[in-house]
């Protein structure tokens, strides 16, 4: 049990703080450190990619009971074929792992971390984590602030993984999977927006990380033909906060609607 805990971390850390810093060299070093940056593009841009694990702590916050009903079937976990489809459910079933493990659903978490490490080995991610974090990670597995270091260093460490051998076009599926469906599980534990308190400001939040993943996908869709369709979505998704990024009663049933087929059209 301890060993999968070990890795349940692990997994969540793909899902942790990122920030870019981009500039010609694109490929002029693979060894590089990439823990605070990473080059893709001749402009610089800075974004943070969206941790799922904060929002549904505040979901927690908010006294709202785990519905099992809203996390992907595990049971449909090995039946995607194509890299694109199953980064994109690995990042719905991390999303699914750390929402039960907020929710200190043992059970659904031990069953869904089955299904994200499979994939992640179908993805070629486990071998991205240095033994040493490992073992950092059994030292220190009581303490929650030092675990949390640990996860975003784990994290980097991946990103040189994908980095050093041509994967790194399949990160930002993971992020989408990730986001999507933290915002479908939260907009479908609601009955109606929040009128004020964190959880209200969090799920605003969601349109500044929804323009972070656009600028994501934009740094690959030079080569990445299905970038494009997921712009499209984000934007659609951008519209309903409107000019000033703000939601309301009526603006947040609609962003419900939307969010559910773009998550289910990955989760068929």
């Amino acid at each position: 049990m301890k060993k999968h805990w070990i890795y349940l971390l692990l997994l969540a850390g793909l899902l942790t703080n990122y920030s870019c810093d981009n500039n010609s060299n694109t490929t002029a070093n693979k060894n590089e450190d990439f823990s605070e940056s990473m080059e893709m593009t001749q402009k610089k841009i800075y974004f943070q990619i969206p941790t799922p694990m904060e929002l549904l702590m505040f979901v927690k916050d908010d006294h709202i009971k785990f519905n099992k009903s809203l996390t992907h079937s595990i049971e449909k976990a090995n039946q995607y074929v194509s890299r694109k489809s199953k980064a994109l459910n690995m990042g719905i079933y991390s999303c699914d792992l750390a929402y039960s493990t907020v929710f200190n659903q043992n059970q659904e978490t031990v069953k869904l971390f089955a299904a994200v490490k499979n994939m992640a080995e179908q993805l070629g991610l486990t071998e991205g984590f240095d033994p040493s974090i490992l073992e950092r990670i059994e030292n220190n597995i009581n303490n929650s602030d030092s675990l949390l270091v640990i996860t975003k260093q784990s994290y980097n460490k991946s990103i040189n993984f994908l980095q050093a051998n041509g994967q790194l076009n399949i990160l930002p599926y993971i992020m989408y999977g990730g986001w999507l469906e933290s915002v479908y599980i939260t907009c479908n534990s609601l009955d109606n927006f929040p009128k004020e308190g964190v959880l209200a400001e969090r799920i605003t939040d969601q349109a500044i990380l929804a323009e972070n993943l656009i600028e994501f996908f934009e740094n690959i869709k030079k080569d990445d033909k299905g970038a494009d369709k997921i712009i499209n979505n984000l934007n659609s998704i951008l519209s309903i906060y409107g000019t000033e990024s703000q939601l309301n009663k009526d603006s947040f049933l609609e962003l419900k609607s939307k969010i559910e087929p773009l998550r289910n059209e990955i989760t068929k």
